[in-house]
């Protein structure tokens, strides 16, 4: 008997942290808003001013009052633990306005030494954008001797620009090679701003066209009133040259999830990857992959460089290129990374080879997608809710708002339509007039990803948690489903976990099956998962393996918490 066994799981976890201070060293913090008044961005009557760090999760809560002497000046006082002299702190200002908090704009975080018995930080200026603007010629310097012997640079044919907030991060400003150094590209520009602003820059090399940026975050500089001269740095700080290989990866990605749900017009749509090494801009840029023809629904094809470095990063993600209205379909979460050792064994070329896949568009197996129509219940509990600012909701006058993936893409903040406003009416699927529980419901089509990330908003505002932070569920049923009741504010988030594993007895006709076992979470059973009829297996609530008889045919196991 022949027995073949498929996982797809969820389960889920939530985390809390809390933290206890002792009132020792008080931390005063203080910022200038009168540009941003001057400039209308800033209300003083109706805006509020927050410091916002690592001390405090970067979350509000920590409001600054003006000065009666100067009321253009914000400050307030935090207590540290004494335990904490000495650690660096970073934090940055935040003002609060229609209930959405808006950031300074510097590119790296402000940052002081905590001191013991307390300290009064220096009054700056929000964004550090001050009222005094000036023009200063800054010399910017880079090194460019290792990019050259590892033949990612050719000086005859190749050029260097810096390219920052300064220049709109376009091209045009060129650097040239120093008179003493020909490995040091250097040039000078004007840039007009506030003496002490932060800028951002970053060099990029400039090959046939394409723009090669460099792949660590921002640089930075402080402005000075005076004209300045950078440091020379190495262009991507690469100091040491590590080694230069042709290498190639093999790619395979299986669309087939996204062809049987319509994602993908196998008449139409294309599939090209894209990264740091073939380019993240649209067609001719990027990689295109095309369909094998011994695996129906899998897209492969070799991509060759003769310029990887030994212990580089190779970044890239499969993509959905759709050449009728010139859209892209991304994949999801960070990009995928490879790295090559050197030590690779050879293809047919000559190239050190990776191959990577098949995988799943997106990582989204049939077991990922609804297999029919499925009518799905939020609900949300408005108990003592409170906006992040601190505003409390008041159920009398103000009303609740759900955004989510599921709307493709999410609706603008405070735009939202009425359709999407949840109820406490007693009516519908809200079972209790009055109570404060919010009820709506959604029609979920055939396809659509079972896993769901979304958000409630008072007032249909983006105003119950910071900016990337979501309720993260999976729709455990199909043809109706009713979510777990949520708290405005909690921010659960259920995640796959990857621990299942089976072994089947041979002889015996047996199967065994263990997981991390969790309160609440089982095991379901089901013999197909394009229209999967998922069972509950008996006696498995909380436990973490057991043994079943194997049956016929094919089996598919699945975790589920509701």
């Amino acid at each position: 008997m022949k027995t073949t066994l498929r996982l797809g799981l969820w389960t889920a976890c939530l985390l809390g942290t809390i933290a206890s201070v002792n009132a020792q060293n008080l931390v005063t913090f203080q910022v200038n808003m009168g540009v941003q008044t001057s400039q209308g961005n800033f209300d003083p009557t109706t805006n509020t001013v927050e410091a916002r760090g690592d001390f405090n999760n970067w979350s509000g809560g920590f409001t600054l009052t003006n000065s009666t002497a100067n009321p253009d000046i914000y400050s307030g006082s935090y207590s540290f633990a004494a335990g904490s002299v000495g650690t660096s702190v970073a934090y940055k200002f935040v003002y609060v306005r229609d209930g959405n908090a808006n950031w300074e704009t510097l590119g790296n975080n402000r940052t002081f030494t905590l001191q013991d018995g307390g300290q009064t930080l220096d009054v700056v200026y929000f964004s550090d954008i001050s009222p005094v603007q000036e023009t200063t010629s800054v010399t910017f310097q880079v090194d460019m001797s290792v990019q050259a012997a590892e033949r990612l640079f050719d000086s005859t044919s190749d050029t260097v620009e810096a390219r920052g907030g300064f220049n709109g991060w376009s091209g045009g400003f060129t650097l040239t090679p120093s008179a003493t150094n020909a490995d040091v590209y250097v040039g000078t520009t004007d840039i007009t701003g506030s003496p002490g602003a932060q800028i951002e820059y970053k060099f990029v090399e400039v090959k046939n066209g394409n723009a090669n940026w460099e792949t660590r975050g921002n640089r930075a500089f402080t402005l000075q009133s005076t004209n300045q001269t950078l440091d020379v740095v190495y262009f991507d700080d690469a100091s040491v040259v590590v080694g230069n290989i042709q290498a190639a990866v093999l790619f395979a990605v299986d669309m087939n999830v996204q062809i049987a749900t319509g994602n993908f017009d196998t008449n139409s749509d294309e599939v090209y990857v894209r990264g740091n090494k073939m380019g993240w801009d649209v067609p001719p840029s990027g990689f295109q992959l095309f369909e094998d023809a011994t695996h129906a629904g899998v897209y492969t094809n070799t991509y060759e460089t003769d310029t990887q470095l030994v212990g580089e990063q190779f970044q890239f993600k499969f993509t959905i290129w759709r050449p009728n209205t010139a859209a892209t379909v991304w994949e999801d979460g960070n990009n995928k990374i490879l790295v090559f050792d050197g030590t690779e064994p050879l293809n047919t070329d000559g190239y050190h080879q990776l191959s990577y896949g098949p995988v799943f568009f997106n990582g989204i197996t049939f077991s990922d997608v609804l297999s029919e129509d499925t009518l799905v219940t939020f609900s949300v509990n408005m108990t003592n809710a409170v906006r992040m600012n601190g505003t409390p909701f008041d159920p009398a006058s103000e009303g609740v708002w759900i955004n989510g993936s599921f709307f493709n893409p999410w609706w603008g903040w405070n735009t939202m339509p009425s359709e999407d406003q949840m109820v406490d009416d007693g009516t519908g699927a809200d079972k209790t007039s009055g109570d404060l529980i919010y009820t709506w419901q959604y029609q979920f089509t055939k396809g659509q990803p079972t896993q769901i990330t979304y958000k409630y908003g008072i007032e249909s505002g983006d105003n119950e948690a910071a900016s990337g932070s979501n309720h993260v569920r999976f729709i455990g049923s199909v043809g109706s489903y009713v979510m777990p009741l949520d708290t405005f504010g909690v921010m659960f988030q259920e995640s796959p976990v990857s621990t299942l594993s089976i072994q089947a007895a041979s002889g015996g006709g047996h199967i065994t099956v263990a997981w991390e076992g969790r309160p609440g979470v089982h095991l379901q059973r089901a013999t197909s998962l394009l229209k999967a009829a998922w069972q509950d297996v008996a006696d498995t609530d909380g436990k973490s393996s057991i043994t079943l008889t194997a049956e016929g045919g094919t089996s598919f196991f699945r975790l589920v918490k509701p």
